[in-house]
Protein backbone atom coordinates (compact mmCIF):
# COMPACT_ATOMS: atom_id res chain seq x y z
CA UNK A 1 0.00 0.00 0.00
CA UNK A 2 1.17 3.40 -0.62
CA UNK A 3 0.53 7.04 1.33
CA UNK A 4 1.55 10.61 0.61
CA UNK A 5 0.46 13.91 2.09
CA UNK A 6 -1.42 16.73 0.72
CA UNK A 7 2.10 18.84 -0.44
CA UNK A 8 3.52 15.66 -2.31
CA UNK A 9 3.50 13.67 -5.67
CA UNK A 10 5.34 10.51 -6.70
CA UNK A 11 5.99 8.94 -9.99
CA UNK A 12 6.71 5.06 -10.22
CA UNK A 13 10.25 4.25 -9.63
CA UNK A 14 12.61 1.65 -10.85
CA UNK A 15 13.86 -0.56 -8.37
CA UNK A 16 12.29 -3.42 -6.94
CA UNK A 17 13.62 -3.32 -3.03
CA UNK A 18 15.01 -0.50 -2.70
CA UNK A 19 13.22 1.95 -5.05
CA UNK A 20 14.08 5.30 -5.59
CA UNK A 21 10.91 7.37 -5.62
CA UNK A 22 10.76 10.60 -7.59
CA UNK A 23 8.61 13.32 -6.63
CA UNK A 24 7.87 17.01 -6.13
CA UNK A 25 7.30 19.03 -2.88
CA UNK A 26 8.80 18.89 0.40
CA UNK A 27 7.83 17.10 3.71
CA UNK A 28 6.12 14.42 1.50
CA UNK A 29 5.94 11.06 3.32
CA UNK A 30 5.37 7.67 1.32
CA UNK A 31 5.15 4.55 3.44
CA UNK A 32 5.18 1.20 1.37
CA UNK A 33 4.75 -2.19 2.47
CA UNK A 34 6.19 -5.12 0.38
CA UNK A 35 4.77 -8.69 0.91
CA UNK A 36 7.28 -11.50 0.37
CA UNK A 37 5.88 -14.19 -1.58
CA UNK A 38 7.55 -17.39 0.19
CA UNK A 39 7.62 -17.00 3.37
CA UNK A 40 4.55 -14.87 4.31
CA UNK A 41 7.03 -11.73 5.72
CA UNK A 42 6.04 -8.62 5.70
CA UNK A 43 8.53 -5.91 4.64
CA UNK A 44 7.88 -2.10 5.92
CA UNK A 45 9.68 0.71 4.45
CA UNK A 46 9.25 4.15 5.73
CA UNK A 47 10.95 6.75 2.49
CA UNK A 48 11.11 10.68 3.27
CA UNK A 49 12.34 13.32 1.00
CA UNK A 50 15.67 15.55 1.49
CA UNK A 51 14.63 19.15 0.59
CA UNK A 52 12.44 21.23 -1.14
CA UNK A 53 14.44 20.72 -4.83
CA UNK A 54 14.87 16.90 -3.60
CA UNK A 55 14.07 14.25 -6.63
CA UNK A 56 15.36 11.68 -4.78
CA UNK A 57 14.29 9.58 -1.90
CA UNK A 58 15.51 7.19 0.87
CA UNK A 59 14.80 4.76 2.93
CA UNK A 60 14.99 5.91 6.28
CA UNK A 61 13.18 3.05 8.62
CA UNK A 62 12.94 -0.36 7.91
CA UNK A 63 11.60 -3.42 9.92
CA UNK A 64 10.67 -6.83 8.74
CA UNK A 65 7.23 -8.46 10.48
CA UNK A 66 6.03 -11.98 10.05
CA UNK A 67 2.30 -11.89 10.02
CA UNK A 68 -0.01 -14.66 10.57
CA UNK A 69 -2.23 -16.07 8.01
CA UNK A 70 -6.05 -16.01 8.81
CA UNK A 71 -8.86 -17.48 7.03
CA UNK A 72 -11.88 -15.74 8.65
CA UNK A 73 -12.02 -13.47 5.08
CA UNK A 74 -12.06 -15.88 2.35
CA UNK A 75 -10.85 -14.54 -0.89
CA UNK A 76 -13.06 -13.28 -3.72
CA UNK A 77 -11.91 -15.60 -6.39
CA UNK A 78 -12.53 -19.29 -6.79
CA UNK A 79 -10.53 -20.60 -10.04
CA UNK A 80 -13.33 -20.30 -12.39
CA UNK A 81 -13.25 -16.37 -11.73
CA UNK A 82 -16.52 -16.32 -10.45
CA UNK A 83 -16.92 -14.70 -6.64
CA UNK A 84 -16.88 -16.94 -3.98
CA UNK A 85 -20.41 -17.63 -2.66
CA UNK A 86 -21.12 -16.09 0.50
CA UNK A 87 -24.98 -16.07 -0.32
CA UNK A 88 -26.90 -18.92 0.29
CA UNK A 89 -26.70 -21.47 -2.82
CA UNK A 90 -29.66 -23.98 -3.64
CA UNK A 91 -29.44 -26.37 -6.94
CA UNK A 92 -32.29 -28.68 -7.37
CA UNK A 93 -32.99 -32.14 -8.85
CA UNK A 94 -36.36 -33.15 -10.05
CA UNK A 95 -39.72 -33.01 -7.79
CA UNK A 96 -38.09 -29.58 -5.49
CA UNK A 97 -35.66 -31.40 -4.06
CA UNK A 98 -32.58 -29.70 -3.54
CA UNK A 99 -29.01 -30.59 -3.81
CA UNK A 100 -27.06 -28.64 -1.15
CA UNK A 101 -27.32 -25.24 0.32
CA UNK A 102 -24.13 -22.99 1.84
CA UNK A 103 -23.75 -20.25 3.37
CA UNK A 104 -19.74 -20.39 2.86
CA UNK A 105 -17.55 -21.59 0.55
CA UNK A 106 -16.20 -25.08 2.31
CA UNK A 107 -14.76 -27.42 -0.20
CA UNK A 108 -14.55 -25.29 -3.06
CA UNK A 109 -13.08 -27.45 -5.33
CA UNK A 110 -14.89 -30.15 -4.67
CA UNK A 111 -18.80 -28.64 -4.81
CA UNK A 112 -18.59 -25.30 -7.21
CA UNK A 113 -20.08 -26.54 -10.26
CA UNK A 114 -23.06 -27.43 -8.16
CA UNK A 115 -23.80 -24.03 -7.99
CA UNK A 116 -25.80 -21.96 -9.82
CA UNK A 117 -24.88 -18.06 -9.81
CA UNK A 118 -27.34 -16.06 -7.24
CA UNK A 119 -28.56 -13.62 -10.18
CA UNK A 120 -29.93 -16.95 -12.27
CA UNK A 121 -33.88 -17.37 -11.79
CA UNK A 122 -34.28 -21.51 -11.69
CA UNK A 123 -37.39 -22.59 -10.88
CA UNK A 124 -38.15 -25.19 -8.00
CA UNK A 125 -39.58 -27.66 -10.37
CA UNK A 126 -36.71 -27.46 -13.31
CA UNK A 127 -34.70 -30.67 -13.38
CA UNK A 128 -31.33 -29.91 -12.76
CA UNK A 129 -28.09 -32.27 -12.73
CA UNK A 130 -25.63 -32.10 -9.66
CA UNK A 131 -22.92 -31.49 -12.12
CA UNK A 132 -24.64 -28.96 -14.09
CA UNK A 133 -23.83 -25.09 -13.88
CA UNK A 134 -25.71 -21.95 -14.03
CA UNK A 135 -24.00 -18.90 -14.84
CA UNK A 136 -25.06 -15.54 -14.36
CA UNK A 137 -28.59 -14.26 -15.35
CA UNK A 138 -29.87 -17.28 -16.74
CA UNK A 139 -33.77 -17.77 -16.34
CA UNK A 140 -34.18 -21.72 -16.50
CA UNK A 141 -38.12 -23.16 -16.76
CA UNK A 142 -40.35 -25.32 -14.84
CA UNK A 143 -40.18 -28.07 -17.40
CA UNK A 144 -36.76 -27.89 -18.49
CA UNK A 145 -34.02 -30.98 -17.87
CA UNK A 146 -30.38 -29.87 -17.94
CA UNK A 147 -28.18 -33.12 -17.90
CA UNK A 148 -25.10 -33.77 -16.07
CA UNK A 149 -22.33 -31.64 -17.15
CA UNK A 150 -24.22 -29.18 -18.61
CA UNK A 151 -22.72 -25.41 -18.79
CA UNK A 152 -25.27 -22.16 -19.09
CA UNK A 153 -22.16 -19.55 -19.56
CA UNK A 154 -24.64 -16.65 -18.71
CA UNK A 155 -27.55 -14.79 -20.27
CA UNK A 156 -28.97 -17.84 -21.69
CA UNK A 157 -32.99 -18.75 -21.09
CA UNK A 158 -34.39 -22.38 -21.33
CA UNK A 159 -38.51 -22.59 -21.31
CA UNK A 160 -40.98 -24.91 -22.22
CA UNK A 161 -40.87 -28.57 -22.60
CA UNK A 162 -37.25 -28.52 -23.20
CA UNK A 163 -34.69 -31.60 -22.57
CA UNK A 164 -30.54 -31.04 -22.90
CA UNK A 165 -28.96 -33.49 -22.73
CA UNK A 166 -25.53 -34.22 -20.95
CA UNK A 167 -22.33 -31.96 -21.70
CA UNK A 168 -23.75 -29.62 -23.61
CA UNK A 169 -22.56 -25.92 -23.69
CA UNK A 170 -24.68 -22.66 -24.02
CA UNK A 171 -22.50 -19.76 -24.44
CA UNK A 172 -23.92 -15.95 -23.45
CA UNK A 173 -27.20 -15.15 -24.85
CA UNK A 174 -28.07 -18.44 -26.25
CA UNK A 175 -31.82 -19.53 -26.15
CA UNK A 176 -33.24 -22.89 -26.25
CA UNK A 177 -37.16 -23.77 -25.90
CA UNK A 178 -40.25 -21.66 -25.95
CA UNK A 179 -43.26 -21.76 -23.94
CA UNK A 180 -45.30 -22.63 -26.46
CA UNK A 181 -47.01 -26.34 -26.64
CA UNK A 182 -44.73 -29.11 -27.98
CA UNK A 183 -41.31 -30.29 -26.74
CA UNK A 184 -37.04 -29.38 -27.66
CA UNK A 185 -34.94 -32.53 -27.15
CA UNK A 186 -31.13 -32.32 -27.92
CA UNK A 187 -28.20 -34.60 -27.21
CA UNK A 188 -25.75 -35.10 -25.88
CA UNK A 189 -22.26 -33.03 -26.34
CA UNK A 190 -24.12 -30.08 -28.20
CA UNK A 191 -22.63 -26.34 -28.61
CA UNK A 192 -24.62 -23.22 -29.08
CA UNK A 193 -23.04 -20.47 -29.90
CA UNK A 194 -23.12 -16.67 -28.48
CA UNK A 195 -27.34 -15.39 -29.28
CA UNK A 196 -28.30 -18.31 -30.50
CA UNK A 197 -31.94 -19.84 -30.92
CA UNK A 198 -32.84 -23.22 -31.39
CA UNK A 199 -36.47 -24.57 -30.68
CA UNK A 200 -38.51 -21.25 -31.31
CA UNK A 201 -41.92 -21.05 -32.96
CA UNK A 202 -41.50 -21.52 -36.51
CA UNK A 203 -42.07 -18.62 -39.18
CA UNK A 204 -45.11 -19.83 -40.66
CA UNK A 205 -48.73 -18.45 -41.11
CA UNK A 206 -50.14 -22.38 -40.86
CA UNK A 207 -49.12 -22.71 -37.82
CA UNK A 208 -51.91 -22.38 -34.63
CA UNK A 209 -51.13 -21.16 -31.18
CA UNK A 210 -52.63 -24.68 -29.72
CA UNK A 211 -51.10 -27.04 -31.76
CA UNK A 212 -47.98 -28.37 -30.27
CA UNK A 213 -44.44 -28.19 -32.56
CA UNK A 214 -41.60 -30.28 -32.04
CA UNK A 215 -37.87 -30.44 -32.29
CA UNK A 216 -34.78 -32.91 -32.35
CA UNK A 217 -31.31 -32.32 -32.42
CA UNK A 218 -28.67 -35.56 -31.85
CA UNK A 219 -25.29 -35.35 -30.29
CA UNK A 220 -21.96 -33.33 -31.22
CA UNK A 221 -23.41 -30.73 -33.06
CA UNK A 222 -21.85 -27.51 -32.93
CA UNK A 223 -24.21 -24.28 -33.53
CA UNK A 224 -22.25 -20.85 -33.96
CA UNK A 225 -23.49 -17.56 -33.10
CA UNK A 226 -26.70 -16.17 -34.32
CA UNK A 227 -27.62 -19.08 -35.79
CA UNK A 228 -31.78 -19.84 -35.81
CA UNK A 229 -33.42 -23.49 -36.03
CA UNK A 230 -37.02 -23.19 -35.37
CA UNK A 231 -39.45 -25.80 -34.51
CA UNK A 232 -42.01 -27.56 -37.26
CA UNK A 233 -45.04 -26.01 -38.78
CA UNK A 234 -47.53 -28.94 -37.35
CA UNK A 235 -47.78 -31.54 -34.99
CA UNK A 236 -47.17 -34.38 -37.24
CA UNK A 237 -43.68 -32.81 -38.22
CA UNK A 238 -41.01 -32.22 -36.41
CA UNK A 239 -37.63 -30.42 -37.42
CA UNK A 240 -34.82 -33.05 -37.18
CA UNK A 241 -30.99 -32.26 -37.13
CA UNK A 242 -28.44 -35.53 -36.83
CA UNK A 243 -25.31 -35.82 -35.03
CA UNK A 244 -22.11 -33.88 -35.78
CA UNK A 245 -23.55 -31.25 -37.86
CA UNK A 246 -21.71 -27.82 -37.90
CA UNK A 247 -23.71 -25.09 -38.64
CA UNK A 248 -21.98 -21.58 -38.52
CA UNK A 249 -22.87 -18.03 -37.57
CA UNK A 250 -26.50 -16.48 -39.22
CA UNK A 251 -27.48 -19.60 -40.43
CA UNK A 252 -31.19 -20.28 -40.68
CA UNK A 253 -32.46 -23.58 -40.50
CA UNK A 254 -37.07 -23.28 -41.16
CA UNK A 255 -39.48 -25.55 -39.90
CA UNK A 256 -39.55 -28.94 -40.71
CA UNK A 257 -36.02 -29.35 -42.21
CA UNK A 258 -34.81 -32.46 -42.05
CA UNK A 259 -30.41 -32.81 -41.78
CA UNK A 260 -28.71 -35.31 -42.04
CA UNK A 261 -25.27 -36.27 -40.03
CA UNK A 262 -22.03 -34.82 -40.85
CA UNK A 263 -23.11 -31.46 -42.74
CA UNK A 264 -21.16 -28.36 -43.13
CA UNK A 265 -23.27 -25.53 -43.87
CA UNK A 266 -21.40 -22.02 -44.27
CA UNK A 267 -22.09 -18.47 -43.09
CA UNK A 268 -25.60 -16.97 -44.06
CA UNK A 269 -26.64 -19.77 -45.29
CA UNK A 270 -30.85 -20.30 -45.72
CA UNK A 271 -33.08 -23.70 -45.71
CA UNK A 272 -36.16 -22.61 -46.30
CA UNK A 273 -39.19 -24.82 -44.62
CA UNK A 274 -39.53 -28.74 -45.79
CA UNK A 275 -35.55 -28.95 -46.70
CA UNK A 276 -34.34 -32.08 -46.76
CA UNK A 277 -30.37 -32.44 -46.15
CA UNK A 278 -28.46 -35.63 -46.36
CA UNK A 279 -25.14 -36.59 -44.63
CA UNK A 280 -21.72 -35.16 -45.51
CA UNK A 281 -23.01 -32.21 -47.42
CA UNK A 282 -21.03 -29.20 -47.62
CA UNK A 283 -22.49 -25.76 -48.58
CA UNK A 284 -20.74 -22.37 -48.74
CA UNK A 285 -21.23 -19.57 -47.86
CA UNK A 286 -24.68 -16.81 -48.57
CA UNK A 287 -26.59 -20.12 -50.37
CA UNK A 288 -30.36 -20.16 -50.26
CA UNK A 289 -31.98 -23.45 -50.91
CA UNK A 290 -35.65 -22.96 -51.73
CA UNK A 291 -38.60 -24.55 -49.70
CA UNK A 292 -39.01 -28.67 -50.35
CA UNK A 293 -35.77 -28.71 -51.93
CA UNK A 294 -34.16 -32.33 -51.24
CA UNK A 295 -29.97 -32.25 -51.49
CA UNK A 296 -28.65 -35.74 -52.18
CA UNK A 297 -25.82 -36.92 -49.91
CA UNK A 298 -22.34 -35.79 -50.69
CA UNK A 299 -23.29 -33.61 -52.74
CA UNK A 300 -21.57 -29.59 -52.38
CA UNK A 301 -23.14 -25.89 -52.93
CA UNK A 302 -20.75 -23.45 -53.88
CA UNK A 303 -20.87 -20.29 -52.56
CA UNK A 304 -23.87 -17.93 -52.90
CA UNK A 305 -25.88 -20.73 -54.99
CA UNK A 306 -29.48 -20.20 -55.60
CA UNK A 307 -30.79 -23.58 -55.50
CA UNK A 308 -34.48 -23.91 -56.57
CA UNK A 309 -34.26 -27.74 -57.81
CA UNK A 310 -33.31 -30.66 -56.20
CA UNK A 311 -29.83 -31.58 -56.02
CA UNK A 312 -29.02 -35.20 -56.32
CA UNK A 313 -26.20 -37.02 -54.42
CA UNK A 314 -22.49 -36.76 -55.59
CA UNK A 315 -22.67 -33.75 -57.61
CA UNK A 316 -21.59 -30.16 -57.18
CA UNK A 317 -23.96 -27.18 -58.02
CA UNK A 318 -22.97 -23.25 -58.21
CA UNK A 319 -24.98 -20.12 -59.59
CA UNK A 320 -27.70 -18.24 -59.40
CA UNK A 321 -30.73 -21.01 -60.36
CA UNK A 322 -27.70 -23.75 -59.59
CA UNK A 323 -26.66 -25.65 -62.15
CA UNK A 324 -24.67 -29.28 -62.35
CA UNK A 325 -20.89 -28.67 -62.33
CA UNK A 326 -19.99 -32.13 -61.96
CA UNK A 327 -19.38 -35.03 -59.17
CA UNK A 328 -17.93 -33.58 -56.22
CA UNK A 329 -14.74 -35.82 -56.89
CA UNK A 330 -12.83 -34.49 -53.71
CA UNK A 331 -15.47 -35.10 -50.91
CA UNK A 332 -15.40 -39.20 -52.73
CA UNK A 333 -12.47 -39.65 -51.89
CA UNK A 334 -12.08 -37.79 -48.54
CA UNK A 335 -15.23 -40.18 -47.49
CA UNK A 336 -13.55 -43.49 -48.77
CA UNK A 337 -14.97 -44.03 -52.35
CA UNK A 338 -12.86 -46.61 -54.17
CA UNK A 339 -12.06 -46.24 -57.37
CA UNK A 340 -14.80 -48.69 -58.62
CA UNK A 341 -17.36 -46.86 -56.56
CA UNK A 342 -15.84 -43.06 -58.68
CA UNK A 343 -16.13 -44.69 -61.87
CA UNK A 344 -20.01 -46.10 -61.55
CA UNK A 345 -21.02 -42.46 -59.88
CA UNK A 346 -19.46 -40.87 -63.44
CA UNK A 347 -20.15 -43.41 -65.69
CA UNK A 348 -24.59 -43.08 -64.40
CA UNK A 349 -23.85 -38.86 -64.59
CA UNK A 350 -22.21 -39.02 -67.91
CA UNK A 351 -25.54 -41.52 -68.80
CA UNK A 352 -27.98 -38.78 -67.59
CA UNK A 353 -26.53 -35.24 -68.22
CA UNK A 354 -24.32 -36.16 -71.27
CA UNK A 355 -25.83 -38.55 -73.22
CA UNK A 356 -23.98 -39.84 -76.49
CA UNK A 357 -25.07 -37.83 -79.80
CA UNK A 358 -27.46 -35.95 -77.62
CA UNK A 359 -29.65 -38.32 -76.48
CA UNK A 360 -32.81 -39.24 -77.88
CA UNK A 361 -35.38 -36.50 -78.97
CA UNK A 362 -37.42 -34.34 -76.18
CA UNK A 363 -35.50 -37.28 -73.66
CA UNK A 364 -35.20 -36.46 -70.00
CA UNK A 365 -32.97 -37.19 -67.24
CA UNK A 366 -35.80 -38.29 -65.74
CA UNK A 367 -36.85 -40.62 -68.52
CA UNK A 368 -33.37 -41.69 -69.25
CA UNK A 369 -33.08 -42.74 -65.38
CA UNK A 370 -36.05 -44.89 -65.18
CA UNK A 371 -34.69 -46.32 -68.41
CA UNK A 372 -31.67 -47.62 -66.71
CA UNK A 373 -33.52 -48.76 -63.62
CA UNK A 374 -35.34 -51.12 -66.03
CA UNK A 375 -32.64 -51.74 -67.65
CA UNK A 376 -30.96 -53.11 -64.61
CA UNK A 377 -27.46 -52.15 -66.01
CA UNK A 378 -26.37 -50.53 -62.75
CA UNK A 379 -28.30 -52.81 -60.42
CA UNK A 380 -25.02 -54.30 -58.35
CA UNK A 381 -23.64 -50.83 -57.96
CA UNK A 382 -24.49 -49.51 -55.14
CA UNK A 383 -24.02 -45.67 -55.12
CA UNK A 384 -24.76 -45.62 -58.89
CA UNK A 385 -28.55 -47.09 -57.82
CA UNK A 386 -28.71 -44.42 -55.21
CA UNK A 387 -28.31 -41.68 -57.89
CA UNK A 388 -30.51 -43.34 -60.29
CA UNK A 389 -33.02 -43.43 -57.65
CA UNK A 390 -33.10 -39.78 -56.51
CA UNK A 391 -33.47 -38.48 -60.63
CA UNK A 392 -36.30 -41.26 -60.75
CA UNK A 393 -38.19 -40.17 -57.90
CA UNK A 394 -37.37 -36.17 -58.10
CA UNK A 395 -39.21 -35.87 -61.24
CA UNK A 396 -42.29 -38.23 -60.67
CA UNK A 397 -45.52 -36.90 -60.18
CA UNK A 398 -47.09 -35.98 -57.08
CA UNK A 399 -49.34 -38.86 -55.34
CA UNK A 400 -52.57 -37.44 -53.25
CA UNK A 401 -52.19 -33.88 -54.34
CA UNK A 402 -49.79 -33.41 -51.86
CA UNK A 403 -46.22 -31.58 -52.55
CA UNK A 404 -43.77 -32.96 -51.27
CA UNK A 405 -40.98 -32.21 -53.14
CA UNK A 406 -39.99 -29.19 -55.84
CA UNK A 407 -40.82 -32.21 -59.00
CA UNK A 408 -37.17 -31.22 -60.93
CA UNK A 409 -33.67 -31.61 -60.12
CA UNK A 410 -30.83 -28.83 -61.39
CA UNK A 411 -30.11 -28.73 -64.80
CA UNK A 412 -27.10 -29.15 -66.31
CA UNK A 413 -24.75 -26.87 -69.00
CA UNK A 414 -25.13 -29.03 -71.99
CA UNK A 415 -29.32 -29.38 -71.32
CA UNK A 416 -29.22 -25.45 -71.41
CA UNK A 417 -27.04 -24.69 -74.10
CA UNK A 418 -29.27 -27.91 -76.00
CA UNK A 419 -32.01 -26.10 -75.69
CA UNK A 420 -30.78 -23.16 -77.37
CA UNK A 421 -29.51 -25.00 -80.23
CA UNK A 422 -25.65 -25.30 -78.91
CA UNK A 423 -23.11 -27.53 -78.89
CA UNK A 424 -23.70 -29.54 -76.25
CA UNK A 425 -20.11 -29.13 -73.72
CA UNK A 426 -19.88 -29.62 -69.85
CA UNK A 427 -17.28 -27.53 -68.13
CA UNK A 428 -14.34 -30.06 -67.36
CA UNK A 429 -15.37 -32.71 -65.57
CA UNK A 430 -13.44 -34.44 -63.11
CA UNK A 431 -11.58 -37.63 -64.72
Amino acid sequence: TTRTDDHGAFMRGHSTSMRSIHAIGMGATFVRTRRNEEGGRTRVETVRGEGRNSKTWKVTCARVEKKERTTKTPSKRVANGWKRPTWKATAWRGNGETVGSTNTHENEMDGWKERIHPTAVVHPHASVAKTAVIGPYCIVGPQAVLGEECVLHGHNVVLGDTAIGNGCVLLHGAVVGAEDPGSVVLGDRNRIGHHAVVGVRCQDLKWRPEQPTYLTMGSDNDIREHASIHRSSHPELCTVVGDGNLIMGQVHVAHDVKMGHRNIVANGTLLAGHVLLGDRVGIGGGCAVQQRCHVGSYAYLAGGSMVERDVPPYVRVQGDRAKLRGINTVLLQRCGFTEEDSRSIRKVYRALWLPKDGGEPNSTPHARALALLESGEFATLHHAQILLQFVAEACAPEQNGSRTRVGSVCRSMSELQREKGQIAHEPAMDK
